[in-house]
């Protein structure tokens, strides 16, 4: 990983070259700060690097060797650190490309393709890496940008414009509390990143535990999912779950909502970007597709979403999902915990049991579309402990869930902070007092 600038959803667009100039800052041409490099590789042993939009710098070992002979070096770039590429990618994250500095390794090969550049001045390169990460070029980006994006998926920007746009100079000490700011607040998005990580892994160390070994001390019987307690049994999910897509179609209504694929992630059901069924449409659809605590959620189509598993704590009467995404529902909790049958769904055995039964092309010109049938759903295998054991595994389970919820509000309220701090800092419109 290079970098730990991934914006978050709703990072502002930065916006000064239109604006009249703080006081004591100055509005220059990216020429008057930087030298573009167009340096030739002079060694074979360079890490060949690529630029992805979200991390940042990354070995390029998926698709080429890490020592590339001959020819193939005559298309890179030698990159040295401290120095900047723009990789004119179109892409979700950055729809006008994205600017990453070089910090993990002293001097790397980058595609020709990028536009390298070096400070010739002194700046403090951490002041513009968060400029460039904020988005600060993308007005400019998208004026300049001359035919949308090419077939190769590259916009149409060339070098002399890209080096013509506008920046704010601010003075260098400025330019040195601003960056100090915002890293505090990089700091604590990724301290608190780390500690979701952990927890993350720890509890899927702690599934594994209980899972397959029970709290209770017992020998282990042999089943088609592995090893469980003797005492255990195991049922198919079709014998002892309600399996059925969602009837909700389309949106723009005020009073039913659906819940749709981008909504359904590994955990609690996502709240953010609310949709709603049509008010002509919402009467038709039956009770009995309304979520109900409890209910657990997995799409059921295309690939890379297919395997993911959401739980509902609580549902409201007036919530459904639509047509792509499957509802899971326990028929009788006291022999079956909705939270014990979410906790396997989304256990390494569980996840395995729903991708081998992906139909559809995964490779190819249909790659991506596949499909996920509630029929070949029910003849999953589960476990089944006695509903005591089940309420104390989930309860456990849960305790790990929490501490990794609280740090997630941690981060997602730094991001909204420092989005915030990004559009009043890097615009000089709030000004950094001298300490």
């Amino acid at each position: 990983m290079q970098s730990s600038l991934e914006p978050a959803p709703g990072t502002p667009q930065i916006c000064i070259w239109n604006q009249p100039a703080p006081d004591g800052w100055r509005i220059v041409r990216m020429s008057d700060v930087f030298t573009r490099i167009t340096r030739k590789i002079q060694t074979h042993d360079l890490p060949i690097l690529t630029i992805s939009s979200k991390i940042g710098f990354m070995k390029q070992e998926d698709r080429y060797n890490r020592f590339m002979a001959g020819e193939s070096l005559l298309r890179y770039t030698e990159l040295h650190r401290g120095e900047f590429a723009y990789n004119k990618g179109n892409s979700k994250t950055y729809p006008y490309g994205c600017v990453y500095p070089l910090d993990e390794y002293e001097r790397a090969a980058v595609p020709h393709v990028y536009y390298c550049f070096r400070s010739h001045i002194e700046i403090d390169p951490v002041f513009f890496t968060q400029y460039f990460a904020g988005g600060g070029l993308n007005g400019q980006l998208a004026r300049i940008n001359n035919a949308g994006v090419r077939g190769n998926g590259l916009l149409n920007i060339g070098a002399d414009d890209f080096f013509q746009m506008e920046v704010p100079l601010p003075p260098l000490a400025d330019q040195r509390r601003i960056a100090s700011i915002l890293g505090s607040v990089d700091e604590t998005i990724r301290a608190a990143k780390t500690v979701v990580d952990q927890s993350r892994q720890a509890k899927r160390g702690l599934m594994q535990l209980l899972l397959s070994g029970g709290l209770r001390k017992s020998p282990l019987k042999r089943t088609a999912i592995g090893y469980i307690p003797e005492y255990w049994t195991t049922a198919r999910l079709g014998d002892t779950c309600d399996l059925f897509n969602g009837k909700a179609s389309g949106t723009g209504g005020t009073r039913l909502r659906v819940f749709k694929t981008k909504h359904v992630y590994d955990g609690p059901l996502l709240m953010h970007q609310p949709e709603y069924v049509p008010d002509d449409r919402a009467g038709h659809i039956p009770l009995r597709a309304h979520l109900q605590d409890g209910d657990v959620l997995t799409p059921n189509m295309a690939h890379g979403t297919i395997g993911r598993v959401a739980f509902v704590e609580k549902a409201e009467s007036d919530w459904t999902v639509d047509g792509q995404v499957t509802v899971i529902r326990s028929r009788d909790a006291q022999r079956l915990l909705p939270r014990f049958l979410f906790d396997y769904l989304s256990s390494s055995v569980g996840r395995k049991q729903i991708l081998e039964r992906e139909i559809g092309s995964v490779f190819g010109e249909l790659r991506g579309q596949t499909h996920l049938y509630p029929k070949d759903l029910a003849s999953i295998l589960i476990p089944v402990p006695p509903v005591d054991e089940q309420v104390e595994i989930a309860n456990q389970l849960q305790a790990l869930d929490c501490y990794s919820a609280e740090e997630e509000r941690v981060m997602q309220q730094s991001r909204v902070l420092k989005n915030g701090l990004l559009q009043d800092l890097l615009t000089g419109r709030v000004r950094v007092p001298t300490i």
